[in-house]
């Protein structure tokens, strides 16, 4: 499984971040059901679910979630989940770094 690490995001920030299925489609195939969970994969956070902001959509190929917040030095693993039109349920995992450090 290929794990797709987004960008440092800082606590500050609200992001949309989208995981791209388009190579695990087959032609004409859709996706729908969206699920975007989180979890720590670094650090410590006792609700790294409050780092979702509203709820995922799909978009062509995309899954897309809004991330807000989160703390300073923790990495999030956020799991990313949809439906598609011939009954596969496909995930994607990706890791989120949380730092204020200027650099």
């Amino acid at each position: 499984m290929t794990v797709l690490w987004f960008g440092t995001k800082r606590s500050g920030e609200t992001l949309k971040l989208s995981f791209d299925f388009a190579a695990d489609l087959a032609t004409g195939e859709t996706l729908s059901t969206p699920v975007v969970a989180a979890s720590v994969y670094g650090g410590s956070d006792p609700t790294p679910s409050g780092i979702l902001s509203g709820s995922p959509a799909v978009s062509g190929s995309l899954v897309t979630q809004l991330v807000t917040g989160g703390l300073d030095h923790v990495t999030y693993q956020l799991v990313f989940q949809a439906t598609t039109s011939n009954s596969q349920i496909l995930q994607g995992v990706s890791l989120l770094p949380v730092s204020n450090k200027v650099e």
